[in-house]
Order: C-alpha cells, then structure tokens, then sequence
C-alpha cells in the first residue's frame, strides 16, 4: 500500500509582434503576450500485491483510484499594445480566480514474470480509463 501527493504544473507562455501596414503611410507596430500558469495537487492512494504462484513463476497486480484534489492554483496574464502614430493603445487583463485541474485517471495493471536461470521474461498489462473533459464548477 502507498499514499503520496501528485503534483501537475502548466506554464505557458506566448508573444506576438510585428508591424502592421495600413491605407495610411504610418505603419502600426503590435504587441501581445499571453501567460498562463496552473498548478493541481492530488492525493493518490496505490494498492499492489505480488505472489509466486511456483518457482520461477510470479504475478502481479496494482489499482490506483482516481486521485483525490487536494488544492490547485491558476493564473492567467495578457497584454496587448497597439503603437501608431497617431493614436496607441494598450489594455492589460489578469485573472488568478480560475481553477486548473487535472484529473488523475483510474490506473489497473497486471503482470506475469517467468525467471529462468539469470533471464526473466514478464508481461504487463495496463488499463488507464479516461477521464471527462466535462468542465465543473467548485
């Protein structure tokens, strides 16, 4: 048996500029940057158990439930400026009030090993059920 924490992180970060040519002879230059950040803690609990069924001959078996949410944590950036000559502009959004999750699956696995002299010879088999991309509210 064993217990233990999960700890997922996602960061992301995107810009984007360049120049922009319009009707008029001034050309525009632009700016946008875009952060996202999001952290999910989860316990997880693993079962597993092992038997030698005859000499040389050994099974194996884990399950490890979906992992409990234990707390997460987001954050989302942007800016954007839009520089000409004649008139700018720049707008600024944060928002740390979301929730990034990220759900552990049902995890089921089963092996066999057969050992003879200093070989082994094993075989896994492994199940991960998928998880629902339904969002939630909390």
């Amino acid at each position: 048996m064993g217990a233990g924490i999960a700890q997922t992180s996602y960061y992301n970060n995107n810009t984007v500029s360049g120049a922009l040519n319009t009707s008029t002879d001034e050309p525009q230059q632009f700016l946008e940057t875009i952060r996202a950040f999001g952290s999910d803690n989860s316990l997880i609990f693993t079962v597993g158990a092992q038997w030698d069924l005859a000499p040389g001959v050994t099974l194996g078996l884990i399950f490890r439930p979906p992992g409990i949410e234990l707390w997460n944590t987001s954050l989302v950036t942007t800016e954007s400026s839009n520089l000409a000559a004649d008139v700018s502009t720049a707008e600024y959004y944060r928002d740390d009030t979301g929730t990034f999750r990220y759900k552990l699956p049902l995890e089921v696995g089963v092996g066999a090993a057969y050992r003879f002299g200093v070989f082994e010879l094993e075989a896994d088999l492994r199940y991960h059920n998928s998880v629902s991309t339904r969002l939630t509210r909390s």
